[in-house]
């Protein structure tokens, strides 16, 4: 190849620009092929916000190692965090007390603040209301939890005033006994003793009475169950 076919080739090369339009279309593709976006995001500039969207759109936290590298990613470049739309947090009595998990989970809350469906799983004792809150705008909640008290549920729903669909999976008091007031971070009406009950219906008959909620468009269900009408 002489010195002016390679120079036609360099320039034709140079010339072959993808759409973004055609890009973004590749790119959403290939939503669930992490390889492929990370490679994306180190091919072109203007590729980056389109992989990123989708390789932090969803994280799920299920173990020690998943915190602390999540932290260590969010520490090093703080601007993932707003890509992150939805949240798996698996909380177990391992991790509670292990390399100071609260510590962990703060670190990554302050740099999120856009999450709009959220999962809890595991024993959350206490709940953290300061740093849940910071997750962001969330509407869609799922519980998989025990909790300490009754009113950890309260301070729960306290850090997402935003929710508007709340999935009870699993639900239980780990404390027997009434509601204490002292416990209870946020305003609410007089309620019954709930005691150790595990039945689902009672617990969202409950919240029914303490959520100070809009009327409209809100609702708690849990298997198994009606919708109830908040």
């Amino acid at each position: 190849m002489n010195c002016a076919t390679s120079a036609t080739s360099a320039t034709f090369f140079n010339s072959c620009k993808v759409p973004p339009e055609l890009a973004d279309r590749i790119i959403d593709f290939l939503h669930d092929d992490p390889a492929s976006l990370r490679t994306c995001s180190l091919t072109c500039r203007s590729w980056v916000h389109s992989s990123r969207y989708h390789i932090f759109h969803f994280i799920e936290l299920s173990a020690l190692r998943h915190y602390i590298a999540f932290a260590r990613l969010l520490k090093t470049a703080p601007c993932l965090g707003r890509y992150v739309r939805s949240m798996v947090i698996q909380m177990h009595p391992d991790l509670l007390h292990a390399h100071s998990q609260g510590m962990l989970l703060t670190d990554i809350a302050c740099r999120l603040g856009d999450v709009r469906r959220l999962v809890i799983m595991g024993v959350s004792n206490p709940v953290d209301h300061e740093t849940l809150a910071q997750f962001g705008p969330v509407s869609e909640l799922t519980i998989c939890s025990s909790f300490a008290h009754p009113s950890d549920v309260v301070a729960l729903f306290a850090a997402f005033p935003a929710v508007q669909d709340v999935v009870f999976m699993s639900l239980k008091p780990r404390e027997n006994g009434a509601l204490q007031r002292s416990l209870t971070r946020v305003g609410r009406p007089a309620v019954a003793p709930l005691g150790g009950t595990h039945d689902v219906h009672n617990w969202c008959r409950w919240i029914q009475r303490v959520l100070r909620l809009p009327p409209t468009g809100r609702s708690v269900a849990a298997p198994a169950s009606p919708a109830y009408k908040l």
